[in-house]
């Protein structure tokens, strides 16, 4: 989210439990996430549960990590389930993903979000956030496997990395 978008954005949410989400984060700290959903085509998946951990100053903090399953969407079926393990029972319990989105907001905050393939996951995301609270999800992302990349080009120059 460039600057002018983020100011716009604080200010439209001002008054709101909202508005911190697009101010400048620490820069020392982070959130690691990672989304289960019904579809590997983000335009169309739905969320299935969410996890996220905090890492603040280079210690990734496991005693307070994030996790909520959301209720069974009706696009769970045996293809996603064979994809993530997770069937309509293991959901009963699940909770509304408007409940999960502000939950998720309220943990990660204005953090940067760190993830393997993370744009998947912030623009599914950045779908329910829009649906439910009417913003995208402003938070910056650290792309795990574009550092990975960068690290093995480093040491194989020439080298080719299947990184799927």
């Amino acid at each position: 989210m460039n600057i002018v978008t983020r100011a716009f954005w604080h200010y439209r949410t001002k008054g709101t439990p909202y508005q911190g989400l697009f101010t400048k984060p620490d820069p020392d700290e982070f959130v690691s996430l990672d989304c289960e959903t019904t579809s590997l085509d983000p335009n169309v998946a739905d969320i299935v549960t969410i996890a996220a951990t905090k890492i603040i100053d280079n210690r990734i903090i496991t005693s307070a990590p994030f996790e909520v399953r959301l209720s069974a969407p009706k696009t769970l079926d045996e293809d996603s389930i064979k994809i993530h393990h997770i069937r309509h029972d293991d959901l009963k319990h699940g909770i509304s993903e408007k409940q999960a989105i502000k939950a998720l907001l309220q943990f990660i905050g204005n953090r940067p979000l760190v993830g393997y393939h993370i744009r998947y996951d912030k623009k599914i995301l950045d779908r329910a956030c829009k649906k439910h609270l009417g913003f995208p999800l402003p938070n910056a992302l650290v792309e795990v496997s574009q550092i990975y990349n960068d690290q093995l080009l480093k040491l194989l120059p020439n080298g080719y990395f299947d990184l799927s």
